[in-house]
This record gives structure tokens, C-alpha cells and sequence, in this order.
């Protein structure tokens, strides 16, 4: 696990609330669920690579997904129990996400 507050930190969270649309999707809303799962998965390998650009993206859609899953939260057949999880996941990625964006990049070492 990275530090709080990367975008490695960020990615893995992103990642965990991809693979809970996976579990969400068992109990129902299979397409939509696994279809936000394989987008938010790649999102998160994208950010523990360290792609800052994605990063932008990815803060918008957290703080969409957490308000949309919110609005869900019992109008699904999917328990509330993985919607709550979804949205704690989302929001701690959007909070990981924020500090890493707008702080001061880490500037990489010259090639040699």
C-alpha cells in the first residue's frame, strides 16, 4: 500500500471499489455494475502507474459515483450494504485523489 494522499493510494482504492461493482453486480444491475467495474479497474491500474492526468478524470468520477450510488442506495436490489461500501470507497479515493492532484508533482529523476 502506498501512502495516503498518492495517486498510487488513490488507484488502489479506486480498484477496490471497482471489484465491489463486481460483487454489487451478483446480487443485481449485472451490466451496469460490471461495466462501471472493468472502467473503474482500469482507472485504478492507470493511477497506481502514476498517471497524473487520469487522476483529473478519475476525481470526477469518484465524486459522481459516490452521489449517484448515494441516490441508489435503496432504490436497487442490490443490498445496502455494498452501496454503502461503494460509496465509502469512492469517497476515500476522491480524497486520496484531491491531495495527490493538488499538491506540488514530484519531479522525476533525470535519465542517465
Amino acid at each position: 500500500m502506498g501512502s495516503f494522499g498518492t495517486l498510487k493510494m488513490g488507484g488502489q482504492f479506486v480498484i477496490l471499489s471497482g471489484i465491489m461493482h463486481f460483487v454489487a453486480a451478483i446480487f443485481g444491475d449485472t451490466l451496469l455494475m460490471a461495466s462501471i467495474g472493468v472502467l473503474y479497474l482500469l482507472m485504478g491500474m492507470g493511477l497506481t502507474r502514476g498517471m497524473r492526468w487520469l487522476g483529473y478524470f478519475a476525481f470526477l468520477f469518484m465524486i459522481f459515483g459516490s452521489m449517484l450510488a448515494y441516490g441508489f442506495l435503496y432504490a436497487t436490489p442490490v443490498p445496502q450494504w455494498a452501496t454503502i461500501t461503494i460509496i465509502v470507497l469512492d469517497l476515500l479515493a476522491a480524497l486520496n485523489l484531491f491531495i495527490a492532484i493538488w499538491k506540488a508533482p514530484v519531479p522525476k529523476a533525470p535519465a542517465a
